[in-house]
């Protein structure tokens, strides 16, 4: 999924694919990935890369932890 965001003149890309699931929600089960963001504009070119961990609709995955693909359990670091 690649969703694209404006604010202002930068544009920030959220892309993530079932290939990037890393684990699944405490909460409801849900996959949760890890999603690459980019934000950039023309006249500056690429401004910054980071990476997030977010919802299978790509909102912000905000609880403290999350169920890995191993079965155990790996907290969230706080931003």
């Amino acid at each position: 999924m690649i969703t694209y965001t404006e604010n202002r003149k930068v544009t920030i890309k959220t892309e993530f694919t079932e290939f990037d699931m890393i684990g699944w929600s405490v909460l409801d089960s849900s996959p949760i990935y890890s999603a690459t963001v980019t934000e950039f504009s023309i006249a500056k070119g690429i401004i910054a890369q980071h990476k997030k961990i977010v919802n299978g609709d790509g909102s912000d995955y905000r609880p403290i932890s999350y169920r890995n693909v191993c079965n155990g359990f790996t907290n969230c670091k706080a931003e």
